[in-house]
């Protein structure tokens, strides 16, 4: 049966990795759903003029260009024997556990999902 994604018409084959913990056909965990992967951040053209990118010389931009943040929530399946169920869990929590630098900022994890086409990697806080 296809997976569903939030709004986006279903796939079937998938493969992902998150914080090195893979996801999918031949794992213990499996996607069953996922919103804000496919959301459109609106750029800050208008919002935040020292974000937009202007050009000062030819080939040359002020700074570097960066799209707004957003949320991607997925949701997730561990599916186990009896004997692994316990351990499968506590590699999801390890790499789902929110982490912080020693200065106290959330440090990043990666995510890579590939639907289809070419694989995606993202890298995000985790929250919660």
């Amino acid at each position: 049966m296809p997976i569903v994604l939030g709004s986006q018409a279903p796939v079937g084959a998938y493969s992902a990795t998150l914080n090195s913990l893979p996801v999918g056909a031949g794992t213990y965990y499996r996607l069953v759903g996922m919103t804000g992967w496919f959301d459109v951040v609106s750029a800050p053209l208008g919002g935040n003029a020292s974000l937009a990118r202007k050009a000062q010389a030819n080939g040359s931009w002020p700074m570097p260009y960066y799209v707004p943040s957003r949320i991607v929530t997925l949701l997730l399946a561990v599916e186990a024997p009896v004997d692994s169920f316990d351990g499968a869990v506590s590699a999801l929590a390890q790499a789902t556990q929110p982490q912080v630098d020693s200065y106290g900022q959330p440090v990043q994890i990666p995510v890579t999902v590939q639907l289809g086409g070419a694989a995606q990697t993202v890298y995000g806080t985790v929250t919660s």
